[in-house]
C-alpha cells in the first residue's frame, strides 16, 4: 500500500511512524507542515540533486530522495534535542536552512509558552485578590494566601508566619495541609526561614536535607519554597511551601508564588492598619484624656479634686446611720473616716485591669445611698455593730452575684443599664434642686440669692463646658463651684458657727476604729438582700456607662469587666463593714462628671483614691469643704444629672425595642418618677419592704430585672421565613428583619444592613438561577446575626440548575455584599449561602 505524501511531495508521518511518538518527531512534523515550507524544501532539494534527504531522529525519511541513505549527513538540533539529520554531499547547505528555522520555531515555542505561564499567572492573581479584597482580618488573608498556593503548587503543605515587633518571634496565622511547627510562635534561628526574612529574597531548597541551614521545624518536608512578605522594603513575615518528597520547584513557580505572596502582603498590612485605625479611633472625639491616658500631675489633681466635691456631700449618709445607732458626734467623725478609707479602697480596686478584680474605669466610690435604708434600720435594731455586721454580708452578697453577671449576660442587657443610669441621673433631682432654691441650708425656700448663687454656678460650668477650647472642660466643674462657693460666702451662705469649728479642728487627726461588736441578723437580710441587688444593677448599669464613654464603637456589655466592678464593690463593702465604715457604692456623680469633662483616665482615679485617704485623716480640710453652700452643691449635681440622663437614654436607645422591652423601658422609670413624686407612698409596708421601696432608684433597677427575666422569657433566638420571590419581596424582608430585631434588642445599625444585604442576594440569585421560593433562616446572639438564605424549590425542580458554588456571577455578587454591607459571606453548599454580621 503506497505511504500518503503530503502537498509537494513531504511524508505524512502516520501513527506507525517514528516520526510520530516523541518530543523530537512531533516537533520535526509540525515544523513540516507550515504553510509553503513543504514547497520550499521539495525546491531546494531538487536544486542539490538526487541523494539528498532529511529523516528524523529514528532514521525514518521524512522528506527526499528515498533510495540509499547517503554517508555523509548533518545533524539539525532545537532546545538541545535533535530533530533531524539531512543526508546527501551537500547536505549542509540544508541543514543550515532547517537550523534557522528549527530555532525560529523553538523561539515562537517559547514565547507562546511564556505567554501561557503568564496568563495562568495572571488568572492566579486576580482569584487570589479577588478572594482577599472583602478580608479584614490579616489571618483570613493569610489562609486564603494558603489555599492558593497549595492549590498552584500541589503541594503537601503551605504556612504563613508573621513577625510579632513586640515579641520578636514569629507567629503562625494560617496554614493548610500538613502542619510546618508543632508551636504557635517560633524564634528567629540561623535557618531557612531567618535567611529569607533578613535577606527579602525567596529561595528554593529542593533537598532540605543536603542545605547547611537547618529547617528548625518540626515536621517531615524535603522540598520547601520560601517567599517574603514585605511592605515598603520592610519585610515582617514568610510564606512556606513544602513537599514531603523530594521535588525539584521551578524558578517560574518561585517566580509566581512570590507573586502571590505580594498581594497577599499588601492584603495584609492593609488589614493591619485598618485594625489598627479603628483601634486609636476607639477614642471618642469628646475625650481629652481617655482611660488609658496620663494626664500631667497638676492637672490630675485638680480633676481628682472635683470627682472629690461631689463625693463630700454623701459623708452625710454615715453620720445620719451613726446618730440614729445613739452613737456620739467623735464616734460619727471615726465612722465617716473609715468610710472614707473604704472609698479610697475600693476606688483603687475599680481601678484596676485584672482578670477577676475591678472594671478599669475611672468610677470613685462614694457612701451609698441605696444602703442607706437598711442601714438606718439596723442602727434601730442593733446599734453599728448590726450596721457593720450587715454591710459586711452586703459585701459577701455581692460577690456573689458578681459570678452570675459573668454567666449570665442576659440579666443586663443594654436597656436594663440605660433605665439604672437615667434612674441615677433622675433621683440626683429631688436632692439638687431643693438646695438650689435654698431648702440645703436652713434658709426659706426660693431666697432670690440662693436662686441667684446656683444660677451663677451652674451657668458657669455649662458654658465653660460648651466652650471650644477643650482643656477649659477640663476644669469647669472646679471654676464654677469655686465661683460659686465665693459668690456664697459673700452673700452671707457660710454657717458662722462651722466658720469657728473649722479653726478649732485639727489639721491632721487619726480616729480611733469604732469598737463595736460585729453582729448578723437574719431578719435583716431580706432588706439587705434587695439593697444588694439594686446596687449591683446600678453599679454594672454605671460600667457600661463607662464602657460606652470610652468607647465610640461600642456594641455590648463587656461581662469581664462589668463583673470585675462587681467584685471590686463587693470587696469595698467588705473593708467598710470590716473598719467599721458605711456601705459604698459606685458614684454616679462621679461618673457622669468624667463623661461631662471628657477626662476618663483611670489614673485620676488612683488620684482620687489618695485624697479620699488624706481627706480620713485631715478633719479641717473635711470640715472646710462640708461647709460649702447648698446652692452651690445643688447646681454641681444638676449639671451631673443632666450628663447621666444623656447617658442612659442613650444605652436604651443602642438597640430596637419592641412591646416587650417597651414595657421594660417605661414601666421601672413611671414606678421611680411615681415614688418622687408620692415619696411616702410605701409607708404602710413591712419594714423590711420599706428600706427598698423608699428608694427610687431601687424599685427601677429591682422591676428593670424583673421585667426583663419574665417579659423576654421564651424568646427563640431562631426565626425563619419563607420567601416568594416577587415585586414584594424588599417590603417582608424589611420587616421580618425589623420584627425579629426589635425582638432581640438587637442594635439598629446591624439590621438596617442585613435587611438589604438579604434582599440584594435573594433578588441576584433569582435571577441567575431563576429561584421562585427561597427561605431565610436567621440565629441570634449578644456577638452575632446568622443568616442562611437557602433556595427551598423541590430536588426535581433543580435539575439543570448551576450550584452556586461554580457561579462565578453569584461569587462576585457575594464579594460585593461582603465589602457593601461589612460581613462576612460564603456559600455553603449547592443551593444556600451564609452571611454572618457581627453584633
Amino acid at each position: 500500500m503506497p505511504e500518503p505524501k503530503a502537498p509537494g511531495g513531504v511524508r505524512e508521518a502516520g501513527t506507525g511512524d517514528a516520526a510520530g511518538p516523541g518530543p523530537a518527531g512531533r516537533f520535526l512534523r509540525r515544523l513540516l507542515r507550515k504553510p509553503g515550507l513543504a514547497a520550499h524544501l521539495e525546491a531546494e532539494l531538487a536544486r542539490l540533486g538526487p541523494g539528498h534527504a532529511v529523516t528524523d531522529p529514528g532514521g525514518q525519511v521524512v522528506v527526499g530522495d528515498r533510495g540509499e541513505l547517503a554517508a555523509e549527513c548533518h545533524e539539525v538540533s532545537a532546545g538541545g534535542r535533535l530533530v533531524a539529520r539531512v543526508h546527501g554531499p551537500r547536505s549542509g547547505e540544508l541543514a543550515g536552512l532547517l537550523r534557522v528555522l528549527a530555532a525560529q520555531d523553538d523561539e515562537a515555542g517559547a514565547l507562546a509558552r511564556e505567554s501561557l505561564d503568564r496568563y495562568k499567572e495572571v488568572t492566579m492573581l486576580y482569584s487570589l485578590s479577588e478572594k482577599i479584597i472583602g478580608a479584614t482580618d490579616p489571618g483570613e488573608v493569610a489562609q486564603v494566601l494558603c489555599e492558593e498556593v497549595a492549590r498552584f503548587l500541589r503541594c503537601d503543605s503551605t504556612t504563613v508566619l508573621l513577625l510579632n515587633p513586640e515579641t520578636n518571634r514569629l507567629e503562625t496565622v494560617a496554614g493548610r495541609g500538613d502542619p510546618f511547627h508543632d508551636r504557635a510562635t517560633r524564634d528567629i534561628e540561623d535557618d531557612i526561614i531567618a535567611s529569607v526574612l533578613r535577606s527579602g529574597v525567596g529561595e528554593i531548597v529542593n533537598d532540605v536535607s543536603a542545605d547547611s541551614r537547618s529547617l528548625a521545624a518540626r515536621n517531615v518536608l524535603q522540598s520547601i519554597v520560601c517567599s517574603p512578605l514585605r511592605s515598603h522594603d520592610r519585610v515582617f513575615g514568610v510564606l512556606v511551601a513544602g513537599m514531603r518528597a523530594r521535588r525539584e520547584f521551578s524558578a517560574g513557580e518561585l517566580q509566581a508564588v512570590n507573586s502571590m505572596a505580594a498581594h497577599a502582603a499588601a492584603a495584609i498590612e492593609a488589614a493591619r492598619l485598618d485594625r489598627a485605625l479603628k483601634s486609636t479611633s476607639a477614642k471618642p472625639v469628646d475625650l481629652i484624656y481617655a482611660v488609658d491616658d496620663r494626664p500631667p500631675g497638676g492637672i490630675a489633681l485638680l480633676l481628682a479634686f472635683q470627682h472629690v466635691l461631689i463625693a463630700v456631700m454623701s459623708l452625710a449618709y454615715p453620720v445620719l446611720v451613726t446618730l440614729e445607732a445613739g452613737g456620739s458626734r467623735a464616734t460619727a467623725a471615726s465612722v465617716v473616716s473609715m468610710s472614707l478609707v473604704a472609698m479610697a479602697f475600693a476606688t483603687v480596686l475599680q481601678s484596676l485591669r485584672s482578670r477577676w478584680v475591678g472594671s478599669g474605669f475611672l468610677a470613685p466610690y462614694v457612701t451609698s445611698a441605696i444602703y442607706l435604708g437598711p442601714s438606718l434600720l439596723a442602727a434601730r435594731l442593733g446599734g453599728l455593730g448590726l450596721v457593720f455586721g450587715m454591710t459586711i454580708f452586703a459585701g459577701l452578697a455581692t460577690l456573689v452575684l458578681s459570678q452570675l453577671v459573668r454567666r449570665f449576660r442576659k440579666l443586663f442587657p443594654p436597656e436594663v443599664s440605660g433605665v439604672v443610669v437615667l434612674m441615677v441621673g433622675l433621683s440626683i433631682v429631688p436632692v439638687a434642686l431643693p438646695q438650689v432654691f435654698g431648702a440645703g441650708d436652713g434658709g426659706p425656700v426660693g431666697r432670690p440669692a440662693s436662686i441667684a448663687v446656683g444660677a451663677l454656678t451652674l451657668g458657669t460650668i455649662v458654658l465653660l463646658s460648651v466652650l471650644p477650647f477643650r482643656r477649659i472642660r477640663l476644669y469647669a466643674t472646679a471654676a464654677g463651684m469655686g465661683l460659686g462657693y465665693l459668690a456664697g460666702a459673700a452673700a452671707g451662705m457660710l454657717d458662722e458657727t462651722a466658720v469657728q469649728r473649722v479653726g478649732e479642728v485639727p489639721l491632721f487627726g487619726v480616729h480611733a476604729l469604732p469598737a463595736e461588736a460585729l453582729r448578723f441578723d437574719l431578719a435583716l437580710a431580706m432588706a439587705f438582700v434587695a439593697a444588694v441587688l439594686a446596687s449591683v444593677v446600678k453599679d454594672a448599669g454605671l460600667v457600661t456607662s463607662c464602657q460606652k464613654t470610652n468607647d465610640a464603637r461600642w456594641k455590648r456589655l463587656d461581662v469581664r469587666s462589668t463583673s470585675g466592678g462587681i467584685v471590686a464593690s463587693g470587696l469595698g463593702n467588705l473593708a467598710a463593714g470590716t473598719l467599721g465604715g458605711a456601705g459604698v457604692g459606685i458614684s454616679g456623680g462621679s461618673v457622669g462628671l468624667a463623661a461631662a469633662t471628657g477626662a476618663t483616665a483611670r489614673t485620676i482615679g488612683l488620684v482620687v483614691a489618695g485624697m479620699f485617704l488624706a481627706l480620713a485623716f485631715m478633719p479641717k480640710v473635711t470640715t472646710l469643704l462640708s461647709m460649702m453652700p447648698a446652692p452651690v452643691m445643688g447646681a454641681g449635681l444638676l449639671f451631673v444629672a443632666c450628663h447621666l440622663v444623656s447617658s442612659g437614654a442613650e444605652l436604651i436607645t443602642s438597640r430596637m425595642l419592641d412591646a416587650r422591652r417597651n414595657y421594660v423601658v417605661g414601666l421601672p422609670l413611671l414606678a421611680g418618677v411615681g415614688m418622687m413624686v408620692m415619696p411616702g407612698i410605701a409607708a404602710d409596708a413591712p419594714a423590711w419592704a420599706v428600706t427598698v421601696m423608699g428608694s427610687p432608684l431601687a424599685i427601677s433597677t429591682i422591676l428593670a430585672l424583673g421585667l426583663n427575666l419574665v417579659l423576654n422569657a421564651g424568646v427563640s433566638s431562631r426565626a425563619r421565613l419563607e420567601l416568594s420571590v416577587d415585586a414584594a419581596t424588599r417590603d417582608r424582608i424589611s420587616r421580618f428583619f425589623e420584627r425579629q430585631g426589635a425582638s432581640w434588642g438587637a442594635r439598629g445599625d446591624v439590621i438596617h444592613r442585613a435587611a438589604p444585604a438579604v434582599t440584594e442576594w435573594c433578588e441576584e440569585v433569582a435571577i441567575v438561577s431563576g429561584a421562585t421560593r427561597l427561605r431565610v433562616e436567621l440565629q441570634f446572639d449578644e456577638f452575632r446575626l446568622s443568616v442562611v438564605v437557602r433556595d427551598a424549590r423541590a430536588d426535581a425542580d433543580l435539575v439543570g440548575v448551576q450550584p452556586l458554588e461554580t457561579s462565578a456571577s453569584l461569587e462576585r455578587v457575594l464579594r460585593t455584599i461582603e465589602r457593601r454591607y461589612e460581613c462576612k459571606a460564603r456559600i455553603l453548599d449547592s443551593r444556600s449561602v451564609g452571611l454572618e454580621f457581627e453584633h
